[in-house]
């Protein structure tokens, strides 16, 4: 049986390393061993450890967890959920297909556009990457985080992921839709509403036709360009169309 300790006995928070191992090459960081191996036999002791202590919150992080088997990591997830909520951070280049569901969520960073990303980074291609697993994730149930490194050369495009997001949020709101129809269902309705998120995207941001698309779709600029050019066609010749774009309109910028 394990003894309960006192409260202030034991830290509200701890992150476990679960190697130095990483597959990314971000300029920020401390680490200084990404082509280590992984270490099952330390990182079993220390989660065994963490569990007996019953720390409230437990973060694991790298190097890169997401380089850990994924049974391993489903075994030290299953373990710790009886005592703790377990977040994971991951650079999302790669995605974990099978991962526990009892996580508290999982955290992702997206440090900026494709450009500024992938800088920071030293990978290229993995904007796509993350942005993909990011979908994935959200497909199937978990609370995913953005997560940004804030710094000189990336803070002041903050305002545009923190904006889509809230838009995404109202947009869903106003429709009772859950995130991962209105982001991926093949319904003609739902890609009616995702060309709408588009076109409001495009509105209230200063996001670029082609972060539009990596971010909605994938889909190509032109043809993100041909959703918005033709909701301002239908504006300007369908009244009752006009109507409903200017509520949500109304509710996008309104709305608590």
């Amino acid at each position: 049986m394990i003894q309960k300790l006192k409260h202030y006995s034991i830290p509200h928070l701890i992150h476990i390393e679960m190697s130095y191992a990483c597959n990314s090459k971000c300029i920020f960081c401390y680490n200084p061993y990404r082509g280590s191996s992984i270490n099952y036999q330390v990182i079993d002791k220390i989660v065994q450890s963490v569990y007996k202590s019953q720390i409230p919150h437990v973060y694991l992080i790298g190097g890169e967890p997401s380089l850990v088997k994924t049974t391993k990591l489903n075994e030290y997830i299953n373990l710790l959920k009886t005592t703790s909520s377990v977040t994971i951070v991951t650079n999302g280049l790669i995605y974990k297909k099978g991962l526990s569901r009892d996580l508290a969520c999982i955290g992702i960073p997206i440090h900026g556009d494709q450009k500024t990303h992938e800088s920071l980074t030293g990978v290229i291609g993995g904007y796509q990457k993350v942005i993909q697993t990011i979908k994935k994730y959200v497909r199937d149930g978990f609370d995913v985080r953005c997560i940004p490194v804030l710094m000189s050369v990336n803070y002041n495009q903050m305002y545009n992921i923190i904006k889509f997001d809230d838009i995404l949020q109202r947009l869903a709101k106003f429709y009772n839709l859950s995130h991962e129809n209105l982001l991926f269902s093949k319904i003609k309705h739902f890609k009616m509403i995702r060309h709408q998120l588009i076109y409001l995207v495009r509105l209230y941001t200063n996001l670029g036709l082609a972060e539009i698309g990596e971010k909605i779709g994938p889909c190509h600029h032109s043809t993100v360009a041909k959703i918005i050019k033709h909701i301002e066609s239908n504006m300007e010749t369908d009244s009752e169309f006009r109507q409903k774009i200017l509520e949500l309109r109304d509710y996008i910028v309104n709305e608590k």
